[in-house]
C-alpha cells in the first residue's frame, strides 16, 4: 500500500525536479504555501481533489502512477455501450496496434537518452507509440468495468497480480 510519506517525499522531489517552490505550487493550485509544506512533510493527509491538482501542475506521470494508479486521465467512455465481448474485441484490437507501433519505435530508439534525439519521422513514430499506450489503458479501464458489471472481483484480481509482481521482483516485499 502506498504511504502519504512516499506521496509527500514524491512531490519534494518532483518539485525540485521542476525547480517549482512551495510557494509557487500553493499559487498554481490555490492553497497557502504552509498548506503545502504539511501535505509534502506528511502532517495532514492531501484530499484526493488536491493531489489531482498537485499532479496537474507537476505533471509527472510517476507521482499520477503513485497517487492514482496510471498515468492515464481518468476517463470514460461514456458514448460507448460496454458489453464485454465487444469491449475485449476492441482491446486485442487496440493491443495488436500497440505491438506494432512499439516494435517499430524499438528499431531507432535502442540507444537514445531523450526524444530530442529523434529526426522528426522517428519523433512521430514515438508519439504515435504513446497513444497507443494511452489507448490501450482505456480500453483496459473499459475492461475492468465491464469485468466489474459481471461480479468479477477486481480487488482479488489486484491482490493476486501483487503476489506476482512481488515473485518477479518488480516490488519489495512490504509494499
Amino acid at each position: 500500500m502506498v504511504t502519504i510519506k512516499s506521496i509527500g517525499e514524491f512531490i519534494k522531489d518532483e518539485m525540485k525536479r521542476k525547480r517549482i517552490t512551495q510557494s509557487q505550487l500553493a499559487c498554481k493550485i490555490g492553497v497557502d504555501r504552509t498548506t503545502i509544506s504539511k501535505y509534502i512533510n506528511n502532517h495532514v493527509n492531501i484530499p484526493s481533489d488536491v493531489l489531482h491538482n498537485i499532479t496537474a501542475v507537476l505533471d509527472s506521470p510517476k507521482l499520477r502512477i503513485l497517487a492514482f494508479g496510471t498515468t492515464s486521465s481518468g476517463l470514460v467512455f461514456d458514448q460507448v455501450k460496454l458489453k464485454f465481448y465487444v469491449t475485449a474485441v476492441k482491446a486485442i484490437e487496440e493491443f495488436k496496434e500497440t505491438v506494432e507501433d512499439i516494435e517499430s519505435v524499438l528499431l531507432f530508439a535502442h540507444n537514445i537518452d531523450s526524444v530530442e534525439e529523434l529526426d522528426q519521422g522517428q519523433q512521430e513514430k514515438f508519439n504515435r507509440m504513446l497513444d497507443s499506450l494511452e489507448d490501450v489503458r482505456h480500453v483496459i479501464n473499459m475492461l475492468d468495468i465491464c469485468a466489474h458489471d459481471l461480479d468479477a472481483d477486481l480487488e482479488e484480481r489486484n491482490q493476486r497480480c501483487l503476489q506476482k509482481y512481488r515473485r518477479r521482483g518488480y516490488l519489495s516485499e512490504d509494499y
